[in-house]
């Protein structure tokens, strides 16, 4: 189960809730594969790919070419 307060905060820095979920599931458990995504966060899976792909273009995940496909969260370093 995801704390809702990291949802909650993650949807006021401008996060849908799914993708809030989907992000904090890659942040804890990634690589994973979409229907890993889908499972452990509860986005539903017609709707899971367009959030992983949205988190993409925002630079906040990543994926690599395979089958099937993985996502992980991106890691940013402050210096």
């Amino acid at each position: 189960m995801l704390r809702e307060d990291l949802v909650k905060s993650l949807k006021e820095f401008g996060l849908s809730e799914y993708e809030a979920k989907a992000y904090l599931v890659l942040t804890i458990h990634g690589p994973l594969t979409a229907s890993s995504v889908s499972e452990l966060s509860n986005v539903p899976q017609s709707k899971v790919y367009a959030v992983l792909k949205s988190l993409v273009s925002k630079y906040l995940a990543e994926y690599w070419n395979g089958k099937p496909l993985k996502y992980s969260s991106r890691t940013f370093v402050c210096t």
